[in-house]
């Protein structure tokens, strides 16, 4: 695997993840919100 195969893999995944948060972000936002310092979006994270 190339390095940049890797980090296709890396993003691909990530994108996965950031829509199954999305989905459940509305009745964990408090939380999320709290944990990311009141004003940043869990999808909006690098």
């Amino acid at each position: 695997m190339t390095h940049r195969q890797t980090v296709g893999t890396v993003q691909a995944i990530r994108a996965i993840r950031t829509a199954r948060t999305a989905r459940t972000a509305r009745t964990t936002q408090t939380t999320q919100t709290t944990r990311t310092g009141g004003n940043t979006p869990e999808e909006h994270r690098p």
